[in-house]
Order: C-alpha cells, then structure tokens, then sequence
C-alpha cells in the first residue's frame, strides 16, 4: 500500500524550472548542516529529535521558497 502512495507521489512530483532544483538541492544541503551542528553542538538529543528537528526546518524553508520563488 505505502508502495502505491509513493509511486502516485513520484508521478505528481514535477520540477517546473532551474529555480525549484535550485531550492530542493540548497534545502537538502541546509538539512545536512543542520543535523551536523545539532549532533555536534547538543550531543545529548537523540537522533530521532535531531532528525524531526532538521526536517522541520527543511519544510518550512521548501513551502516559503515556493511561495518566494515561485513563477
């Protein structure tokens, strides 16, 4: 079943410019750093809370530069 979701995301799943890959690749670069800083700098969160952290903030930065950069 989750297969099936996830085929049907993939076909919604369109990149319309250079601008969209620009902000995916630049928002996935962004969560890297963050889950390096937060394991380095605050050793003691778990890496769920790192992981639920970092990805939060990736969405919220995905959802504004499509509002901001959109065509």
């Amino acid at each position: 079943m989750m297969l099936t979701i996830y085929e049907n995301m993939a076909r919604r799943f369109r990149i319309r410019s250079w601008k969209d890959l620009v902000l995916i690749l630049g928002t996935a670069v962004l969560v890297l750093v963050i889950q390096y800083l937060l394991k380095h700098f605050l050793p003691n969160l778990s890496d769920k809370t790192v992981s639920v952290i970092s990805y939060g903030i990736g969405f919220v930065i995905i959802i504004a530069g499509i509002f901001i950069v959109g065509d």
